[in-house]
């Protein structure tokens, strides 16, 4: 008999850094032993969401009313639940208290939360109010996952983790998917008219502040002064988008910093890329640098990334604190001389980012957690 799992989510967006995690598990996980339903209660266009590709995998997509305390928004979360789960897991951790009590009430034995950053928001007032209605988690939880070490301490507390009262889910990948191809970086390269000589810094991810996209143009800025055969190319969609750009052309960099937008080839734009550049505000732990990793790339991070994500020699953190003209520096008398580690293999499935090892682990504790 399989377990039936309903995942809790904001929206199905193939943007989404979670759901590309969970999407990832899905995918390897031993469907025949295990479903994978979701919950979610932002609509958007299908061609936009994973929608199409649950349904493939045989899972389930329920849009329900945003949560808030009225009988509407229970009484749509009732009329999924009652579907019958053995397992909710929640990924909106500041709104367990709304779904816990539901789940009690309809007799959801197993109520699970997943930490999938070290923050609560962006805004200050946003993170205060998360912070609040994060707090219960530490309480009526009854297993808690996470991506880090850093994130689990950020939503379940020092003594959580101490006291090794949570899974360590790590953010698992398709290493094959992401092995460096040289017949396709040529390819490619010539593609986007790149020469041989040109250096191409990268980086992929939403437009938005947790990013800090606008910093990494504003390094580049002083990069490409030192190194004009150098481009840097955004991959990611988001609010961002027409401020950046605008960014960009105040500096002159309109025809140096590409923007590509949302693409599912990401996988091979890694092999268009010499150096992968992260320099975001907080991560729970930053998927792409894993992936990016699988690549062979040199990763060059802000040093708040948690260590975990850590994985090749070539990772430089630097530290926020420091100007863009260090940073800079850096980036150009280190980073840019750093090779491309070609047999990454050995060092991401010791780290446990093999992702059908991964989902193997998962099953296990899916199959422990309903029998405890």
């Amino acid at each position: 008999m399989k377990i039936k799992v309903i995942h809790v989510v904001s929206s199905l967006n193939i943007n989404s850094g979670v759901m590309a995690v969970i999407m990832n598990y899905f995918r390897h996980i031993d469907r025949s032993k295990i479903q994978f339903d979701f919950m979610y209660f932002i609509n958007m266009k299908k061609t936009d969401t994973y929608e199409e590709e649950i349904l493939r995998l045989g899972g389930n997509c329920y849009l329900i009313e945003r949560p808030r305390l009225k009988a509407s928004a229970f009484k749509s979360v009732e009329e999924v639940l009652e579907k019958g789960y053995d397992i909710l897991h929640n990924h909106e951790a500041f709104l367990s208290f709304f779904f816990k009590p539901i789940a009690n009430r309809l007799g959801i034995k197993t109520f699970c939360v997943h930490a999938h950053t070290t923050k609560f928001a962006d805004k200050p007032m946003n993170t205060i109010r998360n912070y609040l209605l994060c707090l219960p988690n530490r309480y009526i939880t009854d297993y808690r996952f996470a991506c880090s070490k850093m994130a689990a301490e950020a939503y379940f507390g020092k003594r959580s983790v101490r006291d090794g009262h949570y899974f360590l889910l790590r953010n698992a990948v398709n290493i094959e998917q992401y092995r460096f191809n040289p017949t396709l970086r040529k390819s490619f390269r010539e593609s986007f008219g790149f020469s041989d000589d040109e250096y191409i810094i990268g980086s992929v991810g939403r437009l938005c502040p947790q990013k800090n996209f606008a910093f990494l143009i504003r390094v580049f800025k002083l990069i490409h002064a030192q190194q004009p055969k150098s481009k840097l190319m955004i991959v990611g969609a988001g609010a961002l988008d027409s401020q950046l750009k605008q960014l960009a052309k105040e500096f002159n960099l309109e025809d140096a910093v590409l923007f590509l937008g949302r693409r599912a080839d990401v996988d091979i734009l890694y092999n268009v890329f010499d150096l992968f550049v992260l320099p975001s505000l907080y991560e729970g732990l930053g998927v792409v640098l894993i992936e990016a990793q699988c690549n062979g790339l040199t990763c060059v991070t802000s040093d708040v990334i948690p260590e975990e994500a850590r994985i090749l020699n070539n990772f430089i953190p630097i530290s926020l604190k420091q100007s863009d003209a260090e940073w800079a520096d850096i980036i150009v008398k280190k980073a840019m001389l750093c090779n491309r580690e070609m047999k990454p293999d050995p060092f991401i499935i010791s780290n446990g980012y093999e992702i059908s090892k991964e989902a193997g682990k998962l099953l296990k504790i899916y199959q422990r957690i309903i029998n405890d």
